[in-house]
């Protein structure tokens, strides 16, 4: 484990370094780490690192506090609004990153911050409001941070004045707006990569003549009124006119520290800081930050039932409550003008300075809103990959092979060398590595094999992509070998980022283990395998219909089509009938059948009527003829008919369609192929029995007109040719879904195809009794 900075920026890094106390006028890092560091010249370069970022968080996050520490510190004589509105503007000089805009107050009042300005009404010493805007370089959160800072340099109560004893300690009431200035100085110092915007509300309030009263009635910059009960209360009505001006950034996170109220010294002490906040997201990541650095948060409520505490029966709020939880009323208060955005409160009264023989400011929270800035800016990268390149380096995920204790394996389904991991890998990724590290921790020998895919198909696409956009060629400009020397060159880039992807999100993988699913130990398993599987009479060759995608010319499975809704047209064709048996169906000369797929009718092999229906199962047995290609095909009865739907009668293409194939099984129709590989009318048919054996059952000549017409210009076709015979009926427009490839986003056409298939139900059997002998437990046990 490590810790970036405590107090004084103490910092521990992975069990290796004691304590290193950097002075406050620390200013390089060179000054005081290199000593140290020369400590590690025998440990790993990794470790270096490690100390070389955390030392520079650490020796940054000083500053920032020493800063914050020194202004805090100053007497009021010299530390008034306008001292602090100097310090601001010399950021800017300091900073390339930092623009300071200083609000005065003749601008305050054309804004309207009436509020603010009647706290400053007693005092000689004239508001000066600060706008610091830091704009980091490279900037990977978008988000716009505001950070406000309640600077009353000093505070007397005004008319509601405070008591002498402990009055001196007043100049504290600004520690707000130098905590936010030593967090700016902090990030500037690191040039973080964000967007910070810093507001010092300078600021006195004193019980001069021109002081506001209570019983005064203001309105602040929103349009909200407040009656004033108590000017002793004088940090909200500066905050809330501050509330209202940011409105003008559209900020996401707005952070304001203020030294607000005694009751969150009564609730908390002088070691916790208030936190209320209306953004859960925000709470978790103030808490995750306090952890961190120790400076220690404490959540309060801002329920509703609060409100009614500030409510006022002249003006929309009073400005404190009845007496009683008196840090979460002036919270509420707050609340009022923050609905525009994701707010936090910190009430660090108790926490600002200390009191006694060691008195002083105490700097916080500049820490702990250091770090919430740092994990705001994704610094962690510059601890984690050093991290694990000292974890992999030391064989830390590797099997420890001791035989006496059980073994836990994981095999990662290897992701595709097509690109980058997405969202999907990360979370599965994560869920194994909790695993691999849960048993790995219980001693157990454990095993998370890693590897990469060469996805086929997938790959070739984007290589044939990449090289038609690079060199304006395809892949039939290359022989074969210098097409799969191009795949190798993407394989290599693809390979490495992925596999870094999978470092930098900490997969406990033995490296060492990588396979390749195109390595040659692994082509030789998968021959093998298939050589053992053929012999064992386990996998077996067979014509099957499959989904052919022409472009790629590859079948492609279930998975990688996708159906789309698109417009087309259902042509009416007529069949002669050429056999009638029936004597009273004379006037019945053809059966009309509906298509969408036209150009199919060259492989039908027989038409199929429901046996229920009375308009045609009178043909069933009969035969007609197959228009321009003079088949004699039958007439068949089968229930795949539908009898609602199209005429009722319905043609059949076992070779082309899939719902036809089952129906030419069941009725041993003869098949046959009428496309090439590339999508377009073979030369000759390919005649097949339901076996899927050559038969010679019909004439395998292809009428001339349509050979090596494309599957369009081959509807475009036929169409016309049937019209010329007069048999077609009409034409309807109709939407239908149509499976399109994945991959290369052509039509898919089903095919009759050789391939291989493998005997499942041996091997079920044998799956099956390997759980039911508990060889194979499934977690949790009811899967």
């Amino acid at each position: 484990s490590f810790s970036l900075h405590k107090e004084q920026t103490d910092c521990v890094i992975v069990g290796v370094f004691k304590p290193c106390r950097l002075t406050r006028s620390a200013n390089n890092l060179d000054e005081y780490s290199n000593g140290y560091i020369s400590q590690l010249i025998n440990q790993d370069k990794n470790l270096i690192s490690l100390a070389k970022v955390a030392l520079t968080h650490s020796l940054a996050i000083d500053l920032g506090l020493t800063a914050a520490k020194k202004l805090s510190n100053l007497p009021p004589n010299i530390c008034n609004p306008l001292y602090l509105s100097l310090q601001a503007e010399k950021l800017s000089k300091k900073y390339n990153n930092i623009d300071v805009t200083t609000i005065d107050i003749n601008q305050m009042k054309s804004l309207g911050m009436h509020a603010y300005l009647a706290v400053s009404r007693g005092s000689e010493n004239k508001p000066y409001m600060s706008v610091v805007q830091y704009s980091g370089k490279n900037v990977i959160n978008k988000k716009i941070i505001i950070l406000i800072g309640k600077g009353l340099t000093f505070d007397s109560g005004g008319i509601s004045i405070k008591p002498s004893q402990n009055m001196h300690e007043m100049k504290y009431d600004m520690c707000g707006a130098a905590a936010v200035y030593g967090t700016l100085i902090m990030a500037a110092e690191l040039n973080l990569p964000l967007n910070i915007i810093g507001i010092l509300a300078g600021c006195e309030n004193m019980p001069g003549g021109s002081a506001f009263r209570p019983g005064d009635i203001l309105t602040t910059m929103s349009g909200k009124t407040v009656e004033v009960l108590n000017t002793d209360a004088e940090g909200r009505l500066v905050l809330c006119d501050v509330l209202k001006y940011i409105e003008r950034f559209s900020p996401d996170i707005v952070i304001d520290v203020a030294t607000l109220t005694g009751a969150c010294v009564v609730a908390l002490g002088n070691d916790v800081t208030g936190l209320f906040s209306n953004n859960e997201d925000l709470v978790n990541d103030l808490k995750k930050a306090s952890q961190q650095t120790n400076d220690k948060v404490w959540r309060l409520p801002l329920f509703k039932e609060y409100e009614k505490d500030i409510n006022s029966n002249v003006a929309d709020f009073s400005n404190v409550g009845n007496g009683k939880a008196g840090a979460i009323t002036a919270a509420c208060f707050l609340s009022q003008f923050t609905k525009k955005y994701h707010w936090a409160h910190l009430d660090i009264a108790g926490t600002a300075w200390e009191s006694g023989v060691n008195k002083g400011s105490t700097g916080r929270p500049v820490e702990l809103l250091s770090q919430f800035l740092l994990n705001m800016s994704h610094y962690t990268q510059y601890i984690e990959e050093p991290l694990y390149n000292f974890w992999e380096k030391n064989g830390y995920f590797k099997p420890n092979n001791n035989l006496n204790q059980p073994s836990f394996c994981i095999m990662m389904p290897p992701p595709n060398i097509t690109g980058n991991l997405h969202m999907g890998h990360a979370f599965q990724q994560t869920i194994m590595d909790i695993l691999i590290r849960y048993n790995r921790m219980q001693g157990k020998n454990t095993l998370w094999q890693v590897g990469t895919d060469h996805a086929g198909i997938a790959t070739q696409i984007l290589v044939e992509r990449q090289i038609y956009l690079k060199e304006h060629k395809t892949k039939k400009d290359y022989n074969r070998n210098d097409f799969i020397k191009k795949i190798w060159l993407w394989k290599k880039k693809y390979n490495l980022i992925v596999t870094k992807q999978m470092r930098r999100l900490g997969n406990s993988v033995d490296w060492d283990r990588e396979k390749f699913t195109l390595d040659p130990d692994i082509c030789h398993s998968v021959k093998e395998a298939f050589i053992i599987f053929y012999k064992n009479n386990l996998i077996y060759q067979k014509k099957r219909l499959v989904h052919w995608d022409s472009k790629l010319e590859t079948v492609i499975s279930d998975l990688e089509v996708e159906h789309r809704l698109i417009k087309s047209n259902k042509w009416f064709i007529r069949y002669p009938i050429v056999c009638n048996k029936k004597k009273n169906n004379n006037l019945i000369k053809y059966l009309i059948v509906s298509t969408t797929r036209p150009e199919t009718l060259l492989g039908d092999t027989a038409l199929a009527v429901n046996p229920e229906d009375q308009n045609y199962n009178q043909f069933i047995g009969q035969f007609v003829m197959c228009p321009l290609v003079n088949r004699i095909i039958p007439i068949i009865g089968d229930q795949h008919a539908d009898i609602t739907k199209g005429t009722g009668c319905v043609k059949i293409t076992p070779a082309h369609d899939f719902n036809d194939y089952k129906i030419g099984l069941r009725h041993k129709l003869p098949m046959i192929n009428i496309f090439t590989f590339n999508g377009k009318i073979k030369t000759h048919f390919d005649v097949y029995d339901h076996k899927g054996e050559i038969s010679k059952i019909y004439s395998l000549s292809v009428p001339a007109k349509f050979q090596n017409l494309d599957i369009i210009s081959a509807r475009v076709k036929i169409i016309k040719e049937i019209q010329k015979i007069g048999l077609l009926e009409k034409i309807e427009e109709c939407d239908i879904l149509t499976p399109h490839s994945d991959r290369s986003g052509v039509i898919i056409q089903p095919m009759l195809t050789n391939q291989w298939y493998l005997k499942t139900s041996k091997l079920a059997n044998l799956a099956i009794s390997a759980v039911k002998d508990k060889k194979v437990n499934f977690i949790p046990s009811q899967y």
